[in-house]
């Protein structure tokens, strides 16, 4: 409930502290231009903290450091994912196991995956320790994920306090539902499952329709059987040849 997400994620007259975490920097990525973006609205903003860490300071024991000194409500993964990792700039690879071990230093309860194909890694962590998760489902340009980071923090910052009530709607404000899931213990299930179950009914439908037209079929053959095998006996009855009038 809205109620428990404020509990969780903040009190009233605070500030909604988000760490960037950036991943690899391939070229094929503008990560530096999503980090300036994000650190400008924090710095612009009187209901956001943002603090970005460099690719130079990104190796997964300096994060670990980081967050033995400071917490925040929100860890924001920026980058490249094939599903199963997180590579951050330094190198290191990150599996579900260590961005569960990163929220749990952070004291963080909410996630933002901000990388292709991010659903399935992030919900070990949304079923033992944070509170919400927005992640991707399948495959995502950068500048949409840009656009999505960006539409998700400065609608959390208009909405300000308590953060819980805000979340919701702020994920409503970034308009991709479709794509951009945002994940509580068993939504990722529900997700994914849901459209599975959805072409299994279908096909069921369809099975007891073809089953309900060869039945009516099948049961106008055994009619016109029977019929026939009545008119045989009643022939043979009568003492008349089978196939005479």
């Amino acid at each position: 409930t809205d109620w428990v997400l404020w509990r969780l994620c903040g009190v009233w007259g605070m500030k909604f502290r988000v760490l960037i975490v950036p991943g690899k920097i391939d070229g094929s990525l503008n990560i530096a231009e999503e980090m300036l973006r994000l650190a400008n609205l924090g710095n612009n903003s009187d209901k956001l903290y943002v603090e970005t860490i460099t690719p130079q300071q990104s190796k997964e024991i300096d994060i670990v450091s980081l967050l033995q000194r400071s917490k925040f409500d929100c860890i924001h993964l920026l980058g490249h994912s094939d599903g199963e990792t997180f590579e951050l700039a330094s190198g290191d690879v990150l599996t579900d196991d260590h961005i569960l071990a990163l929220c749990k230093d952070a004291e963080a309860k909410v996630l933002f995956l901000n990388a292709c194909s991010s659903a399935a890694l992030c919900q070990y962590a949304v079923n033992t320790t944070i509170a919400v998760a927005l992640a991707w489902v399948g495959p995502v340009v950068d500048d949409d994920a840009i656009v999505a980071a960006l539409r998700f923090y400065n609608a959390v910052a208009g909405f300000g306090e308590p953060w819980g009530s805000g979340l919701r709607r702020a994920y409503e404000a970034v308009g991709e539902k479709r794509r951009l899931l945002w994940l509580t213990d068993g939504e990722y299930v529900s997700n994914m499952i849901a459209p599975i179950i959805a072409r299994l009914d279908r096909f069921d439908q369809e099975r007891k329709d073809a089953f309900g037209m060869f039945g009516g079929k099948l049961d106008s053959i055994l009619d016109r059987i029977a019929n026939m095998s009545q008119s045989v006996s009643s022939s043979l009855a009568k003492g008349v040849p089978i196939g005479t009038s």
